[in-house]
């Protein structure tokens, strides 16, 4: 299934591939962390309307803003993951997904 087709309310079954390749990133307070390697996760998610305003974290504070450009986008999806009981943002562009109700 194109992720484009993917409707508010119906639930998925997200499949994306891992990756061996490792990276790592410096953090503002100098630690470095190693990104990967990943492994092959399948979750189910119920898509849910894109909210107007997100909630920025920074080390200082917490604060509302409107969603970024790239989050609007239509590879980006807010769900519901149903596994996990946890909303967050999914980027489907390189996720298998299949309908599952």
């Amino acid at each position: 299934m194109n992720a484009t087709e993917m409707k508010v309310g119906r639930e998925y079954r997200v499949t994306r591939k891992g990756s061996p390749l490792i990276d790592y990133v410096t953090m503002p307070d100098g630690e470095v962390i190693q990104i990967g390697p990943f492994e092959d996760e399948s979750y189910n998610v119920r898509i849910l309307e894109k909210p107007a305003m997100v909630s920025e974290v920074s080390e200082k504070r917490e604060r509302l803003i409107r969603i970024p450009k790239h989050l609007k986008s239509e590879n980006w999806y807010a769900v519901l993951n149903l596994d996990t009981n946890q909303t967050h943002f999914l980027c489907a562009k390189d996720c298998q997904i299949e309908e599952i109700k």
